[in-house]
C-alpha cells in the first residue's frame, strides 16, 4: 500500500506541479522548452506506442501464418501440430494437436502479450514522459543562469538597488534547482526498484532472444528476430532517455560558474558558491537507490547479454 501511495503521490505531483504547463508564463524560453518538451512527448507515445502494436503483432500473427501456410486448418490426421507463439501445458489435452484447445490456447497468448507489452511499454512511456518534463526544466534553469543581470552601464560592482534585485533572482535560481532535484530524487526513489526488475528482464530476454535466432533457421529470424531488435531498441531507447538529464546536469555546471559573482559582494558570493557546489552533483535516476541508470548500463547489459550468450552457444 505504501509504494502504491508513492505513485500516487508522484503522479499528483507530476500533473499538479511540475509539468512544464505550470511555468510555461515565466518567459519566452520558458513558453518555447514547454512546446519542444510537448512535441517531444507527443512523438515519443506515437512511436511508442506503434512499436508494442507492431511487436504484439508480428510475436503473435507468425505462428498463426506459418499454421495457415502448412495447411494444418485443412488436415485431419492425428500427426498435424500446430504452432503456438507461447506454449502452455495443459492437463485436460494438447493445444498442440486438438484444434479446441489449440484456439483457447491461442486467445490466450494474445492476452498474455498484450498485457505483459502494456506493462512494460507503458512503464517506459510514463518514465520517459517525466524524465522529459526534468530535462526541460533543467534547459529553463541553465538559459536562466546564462542571460543573468549584469551590472548596467558597464559597472564593476552592482549598485544598492542591483544588488536587492540579484539576491531575489539568486534565491529563486536556488529554489528552481532545489525544486528539480526533489522531484527527480522522488521519481528515483519510487521507480528505483522498477527500474532494477526492468533492467533484469532485459538481461535474461536479450540473451535468450539471441540464443533463439543463433539457430539461423528461417522460421525462428521470421519469429523472434523482430521481437529481438524491438527489446534491444527499448533497452537503447529508455538508456538514452535517461542519460539525457545526465548530461544536461553536467551543462549547469559552467553555466553557473560564468555568473557575475566577481561584481557581487561577499553574502552573494556565497549564495552562488552554494548553488556551484550544489549544481556539481550530476543528475542520475538510480536503481534501487545504487546504480546509475543511463548509457553505461546499457552497455554493461548487452556486453553481458553476449557473454552469456556465447556461453550457452558453446556449452
Amino acid at each position: 500500500m505504501s509504494l502504491n501511495s508513492d505513485y500516487k503521490k508522484l503522479f499528483h505531483e507530476y500533473i499538479q506541479t511540475f509539468h512544464l504547463f505550470h511555468h510555461k508564463d515565466k518567459s519566452e524560453y520558458a513558453n518555447q522548452t514547454h512546446l519542444l518538451v510537448h512535441n517531444i512527448s507527443h512523438f515519443f507515445t506515437i512511436m511508442l506506442t506503434s512499436q508494442m502494436c507492431i511487436g504484439i503483432f508480428l510475436f503473435n500473427a507468425t505462428p498463426l501464418y506459418n499454421n495457415m501456410s502448412s495447411g494444418v486448418f485443412k488436415d485431419n490426421s492425428l500427426n498435424r501440430t500446430y504452432e503456438l507463439s507461447v506454449y502452455v501445458t495443459l492437463p485436460i489435452g494438447d493445444p498442440e494437436r486438438d484444434l479446441r484447445y489449440y484456439v483457447a490456447v491461442m486467445l490466450f497468448d494474445w492476452h498474455i502479450s498484450f498485457f505483459c507489452s502494456v506493462t512494460f511499454c507503458m512503464f517506459d512511456l510514463y518514465l520517459s514522459l517525466m524524465i522529459f518534463q526534468i530535462w526541460g526544466h533543467l534547459r529553463i534553469l541553465k538559459h536562466e543562469l546564462l542571460v543573468f543581470t549584469k551590472p548596467k552601464h558597464g559597472q564593476c560592482l552592482y549598485s544598492d538597488v542591483e544588488s536587492n534585485l540579484v539576491n531575489l533572482k539568486l534565491k529563486k535560481l536556488v529554489q528552481y534547482h532545489c525544486f528539480i532535484m526533489n522531484f527527480a530524487n522522488q521519481v528515483s526513489n519510487t521507480f528505483g526498484a522498477m527500474i532494477f526488475a526492468y533492467y533484469v528482464f532485459h538481461q535474461v530476454s536479450c540473451c535468450l532472444l539471441l540464443l533463439e535466432c543463433s539457430q539461423l533457421d528461417p522460421k525462428a529470424v521470421a519469429r523472434y528476430g523482430p521481437l529481438t531488435l524491438i527489446v534491444f531498441q527499448q533497452l537503447m531507447q529508455i538508456s538514452i532517455v535517461f542519460e539525457l538529464v545526465g548530461s544536461k546536469s553536467e551543462e549547469l555546471i559552467e553555466a553557473t560558474y560564468n555568473l557575475p559573482w566577481q561584481c557581487m559582494d561577499a553574502s552573494r558570493r556565497a549564495v552562488v558558491q552554494l548553488l556551484l557546489m550544489r549544481v556539481q552533483r550530476p543528475l542520475h535516476l538510480k536503481a534501487l537507490g545504487m546504480t546509475d541508470v543511463g548509457v553505461r548500463s546499457m552497455a554493461t547489459i548487452i556486453k553481458t547479454s553476449m557473454s552469456y550468450f556465447t556461453l550457452l552457444r558453446n556449452s
